[in-house]
């Protein structure tokens, strides 16, 4: 541990003074000797002790300076340590946040996704369940036309085929016609991949187009000039355009959902989903294993 300079100094000046008293106090008697008086020596005390006092204030001066400086050097010590741990703390603050951010950000993303799923899922399980329905309609349709024609004439027969046909017809009309924008029968990603999975495995044939289809591109009648841009969801396709379409058979794709009064077709490297009654482009798939020029 290091000696206070105060102290120091203290001890310097204490020793200086005791030095020059002493010889203070043998002076007078020699003063004595030669004048036979002691007020010269006294002077001469005097002197010494103003001048000694003189040294000891501006020891302690010195020494008042100097713990100045050391506090002031001190403190701005302090005062720096202290702006270095604020700043060190608003920077830790500051990167917490953003993590905390970033990770509600992620969340909010994942939730969205398991909602987007959780919809599809439930889309495809409506269209199966409606189409399953529609299947089992369409049996007891036919096997209750088997049993009414057993012991039936060939005309009475027919008069109810006819009536079941008009039952067939109003029971179509009875569904619901959805308006423009309001079908959102759209392709889950898995269906997405089926279609094109099925199309890829012919991309070593002529266009990448499965047979016929090649032969049926040359006489197609082609769409205008930025085409593409009009074929996305929403769109309803008129007459001038309708004839360019090729039907596809929803056959081609066992595992894809068949969607009630929809119907699929293609055109260059699209497949497209479109409601029927009113020719709206449900969904589109782009294929990119078939290259045709368009």
């Amino acid at each position: 541990m290091k000696a206070n300079p105060t102290f120091k100094w203290l001890g310097v000046v204490f020793t200086s003074v005791s030095l020059t008293l002493a010889t203070a106090h043998a002076e007078p008697d020699k003063g004595t000797d030669k004048k036979g008086t002691g007020a010269t020596s006294e002077k001469k005390a005097d002197k010494i002790d103003s001048k000694a006092d003189r040294k000891t204030d501006k020891i302690d001066n010195q020494a008042d300076r100097k713990t100045e400086k050391v506090d002031d050097k001190a403190d701005r010590k302090t005062d720096r340590i202290d702006n270095q741990a604020d700043r060190k703390i608003d920077s830790l603050d500051g990167k917490h946040d953003n993590k905390s951010d970033k990770i509600e950000t992620q969340a909010d993303r994942k939730t969205d996704r398991i909602d987007d799923k959780a919809d599809r899922k439930t889309d495809k399980i409506d269209a199966k369940a409606d189409h399953k329905s529609d299947k089992v309609d369409d049996k007891a349709d036919a096997k209750t036309d088997r049993i009414d024609g057993n012991g039936r004439t060939d005309s009475n027969n027919n008069g109810r085929n006819n009536n079941q046909n008009v039952d067939r017809k109003e029971d179509r009309t009875d569904r619901r016609v959805y308006k423009v924008g309001e079908f959102k029968e759209h392709f889950p990603d898995r269906d997405r991949d089926r279609v094109v999975g099925y199309f890829a495995s012919f991309s070593n044939r002529e266009h990448g187009l499965p047979p016929g289809f090649a032969n049926n591109w040359k006489n197609v009648k082609r769409l205008p000039v930025g085409w593409r841009d009009h074929l996305v969801r929403g769109y309803v396709i008129d007459d001038t355009w309708y004839a360019s379409f090729q039907p596809v058979p929803y056959t081609w794709f066992p595992e894809v959902v068949v969607v009630p009064d929809t119907r699929l077709y293609w055109y260059g490297d699209r497949v497209v989903r479109v409601y029927e009654p009113t020719r709206e482009v449900v969904d589109v798939i782009v294929v990119p294993s078939i290259h045709v020029d368009l």
